[in-house]
């Protein structure tokens, strides 16, 4: 009889073969720079650097480099769930 860690094992082992399966199959949907109808953003990959971020008060409307403010948040938050969970285990 299995328990129930072990399934959560094959779960994750399972969905890490997909994720690579997929990934080796379709290469160009998620690179930034595929050909057009391929998918992918060909301004987005022709920007190099960071060096216009800093220069002003832009808003990720603006400059799709920059974190938008819930991703800020969702940042904070797992630090704080990692300190948590550091503590408490």
């Amino acid at each position: 009889m299995t328990t129930v860690a072990s399934r959560v094992l094959a779960v994750a082992v399972l969905a890490c073969f997909v994720f690579v399966l997929f990934s080796v199959c379709f290469p160009g949907t998620a690179s930034a720079g595929a050909d057009k109808g391929t998918g992918g953003d060909r301004s987005l990959a022709e920007k190099k650097g960071i060096e216009g971020l800093f220069q002003g008060k832009g808003t990720a409307a603006d400059d799709p480099r920059l974190a938008k403010p819930w991703q800020k948040y969702l940042a904070l938050g797992s630090i704080a769930v990692t300190v948590i969970v550091w503590k408490f285990l």
